[in-house]
């Protein structure tokens, strides 16, 4: 697993010199063969369930590739309503094309040679692979800017056992985080190699690329730029010139995209949940704003340090608190964030459930392993970090860089937890010297390849490594499955799943068989299984877990959630044809502890077997995914 690695320098103090020789050790090859082997050994069970059954991880890989079957039908380009949900008008899901088009393109190329169903599957497996590659020899760069000399296996070994690599890069996650995971990875490599033109061409095509798609990392980037304005202000770029060539690139390739994401006739609506004139000002104010600074670099250009420092941050922050206020005061209705549209209702009932929108104190309360798996394993690394700054190694101010990158992103858990599943690949950094400068002080001691020097490093990695810990966590402190969720009347499904799961959930094409065999017709279902439907049926839907599809996300909840009159009047309204109900491997565990209270909900009802008068049970009693018709 690890090759031997040359012996430390140690100086006088002590501490840790990594010595010449850049990028000893494995080369890109093998990088790749190890990543490629690490995906196929730890998916090989997944694969089969998705080449044979069609099964992804969760509803947004539905939805993807709902949305990219679409694109090759010939829906617009500008067009991402998804007409089968909702009908007639259809459900606005308001995603980026840049992540369809080359999804599209690979199932385009294969579908001659073995038609297109194959070429789907085939493609939900080779497109997150491809990233997941990209991603470990993006980190292996950032490892090399920062390192002379390391084992150039540590970073590949700690990006595939992150928790984040394990759910959102496995076979079939085809939605975008993991693209965004991989734009977050490149703007951290021009971060640590500021100094360099094309890192700072590269940084202005990153962003709004990653904006394009999605705002997953948006406020990370806002970070980052910060620091690039930092890095002008002490001195570091002390002529502006990696502000300015950052900044051209930034409006260069910001107003290139917009037309190319953007119908015409949208040009100039404002919305604050997707790239819109909103994103498209603030991008423009932040590169204008750092252009007029590196212009003005000449004359901030003092005899005396601090005088130089003082009237740069002096700007800088004029600049910066300028540009916000214009854009509050020309867009007030984004003051509240991206899902500054989504009614009180909605937000109380069912945004605040979803996982990724909660934030780290409730999840703590809702899954005790986070302590150990999250809070645990940033006190290791922030502890690890600090450890390490404090050696005279090289590179230490492009450390401390990543290692603020890292700490961002736990603060910004505090708010939404889902920061620092994407924060977690900036302590891999961190992790690989921590790893390395322990093997080499073993090697020291009882010499390479000995038997306590190769167990050190191995426990290294199984120690700084993120699933070593959600491994600990879960085992220690999660809850019982049949403990969670077990109120009937306020369940909500969650917004993602895991692929390790997928068979216990309605998301095989089997499931569906029934439902697919039935004639045409308007289903509501539950919101996760509902994007699984439009893939293995030629149903329409009501709703699927969706934002701005607000008014179909509270029927489908009162539906099954409330009292069973409610639920007829919905299904009236919507013209319902039939009800599609996925029963968890919990559902039956869930309704035996409520036996005996009387629970008014529908879901409850058909759990329990028990049919109003305008259903009638078109599944066999055991089948995993419940059918029922509606009867005129």
């Amino acid at each position: 697993m690890v090759s031997k690695v040359a012996s430390t320098n140690i100086s006088r103090d002590g501490s840790a010199q990594l010595s010449a020789n850049a990028g000893a050790g494995a080369g890109t090859g093998k990088i790749v063969m190890w990543t490629l082997l690490f995906q196929l050994a730890w998916s090989w069970n997944s694969l089969r369930y998705i080449v044979t059954q069609g099964s992804l991880p969760g509803p947004d890989d539905f939805m993807r590739l709902f949305q990219v079957r679409s694109l090759l039908s010939g829906q617009s380009w500008y067009d991402s309503t998804a007409y089968r949900m909702l009908p007639p008008d259809g459900a606005d899901i308001h995603w980026s094309r840049l992540i369809d088009a080359p999804i599209a393109g690979l199932i385009h190329l294969m579908s001659p040679l073995m038609g297109q169903q194959l070429a789907e599957r085939l493609t939900t497996i080779v497109w997150p692979t491809i990233i997941l590659v990209l991603t470990v020899l993006v980190i292996t760069k950032i490892c090399d800017s920062l390192f002379s000399r390391y084992n150039r296996l540590l970073p590949v070994f700690f990006t595939v056992l992150c928790t984040s690599s394990l759910a959102q890069f496995v076979p079939g996650r085809i939605d975008h985080h993991n693209v965004q995971i991989l734009l977050y990875i490149g703007l951290l490599w021009c971060l640590v190699n500021w100094q360099k033109p094309h890192a700072n061409i590269s940084a202005g095509i990153i962003i709004p690329l990653s904006i394009s798609i999605g705002l997953d990392v948006l406020v990370f980037f806002i970070l980052l730029m910060a620091w690039f304005g930092m890095e002008w202000a002490f001195g570091f770029d002390k002529n502006g010139k990696s502000l300015r060539r950052f900044a051209l690139s930034l409006a260069a390739v910001t107003l290139v995209l917009y037309p190319v994401n953007i119908a015409p006739d949208q040009w100039f609506a404002a919305h604050c949940d997707a790239n819109s004139l909103v994103f498209l000002s603030a991008q423009l104010s932040i590169a204008l704003s750092m252009l007029v600074m590196s212009f003005c670099s000449q004359y901030l250009s003092s005899n005396t340090a601090k005088t130089r420092i003082i009237s740069r941050l002096t700007l800088a922050f004029v600049l910066a608190v300028g540009c916000a206020l214009i854009l509050l005061a020309v867009f007030p209705a984004c003051i509240g964030g991206p899902y500054a549209a989504v009614s009180d209702e909605l937000n109380s009932r069912w945004l605040s459930q979803v996982s990724e929108a909660k934030n780290l104190m409730t999840m703590l309360n809702d899954y005790p392993e986070y302590w150990i798996k999250t809070v645990g394993y940033c006190a290791l690394i922030f502890a690890t970090g600090a450890w390490l700054l404090s050696k005279n190694l090289e590179n230490k101010t492009r450390m401390a860089m990543i290692y603020a990158a890292f700490l961002a992103s736990v603060l910004l858990a505090i708010i939404q937890y889902r920061t620092i599943r994407i924060g977690f690949f900036a302590a891999i950094p961190i992790c690989v010297l921590a790893s390395e400068l322990i093997t080499r002080k073993l090697i020291d001691r009882f010499g390479g390849g000995s038997l306590p020097s190769m167990a050190g490093q191995v426990a290294s990695v199984i120690v700084l490594s993120t699933a070593s810990w959600a491994f600990v966590g879960t085992l220690l402190l999660a809850k019982p499955a049949q403990s969670l969720s077990v109120d009937l009347n306020t369940d909500i499904e969650n917004q993602s799943a895991n692929i390790l799961s997928m068979r216990k959930t309605c998301f095989l094409g089997s499931d569906y068989e029934l439902l697919a065999s039935l004639p045409q017709g308007h289903v509501i279902s539950g919101l996760n299984s509902a994007p699984a439907i439009l893939i293995f049926t030629n149903k329409s839907i009501v709703a699927g877990p969706y934002h701005r599809n607000q008014q179909g996300i509270l029927d489908v909840m009162d539906f099954f959630f409330t009292d069973v009159d409610k639920a007829h009047q919905i299904a009236r309204q919507h013209k319902l044809d039939y009800v599609a109900l996925c029963r968890s491997p919990n559902s039956k565990s869930r309704t035996q502890t409520r036996a005996g209270q009387k629970i008014a909900n529908l879901k409850y009802n058909l759990l329990m077997g028990n049919l109003p008068s305008w259903l009638h049970r078109l599944s066999a009693e055991n089948d995993k995914l419940l059918v029922f018709g509606v009867k005129n």
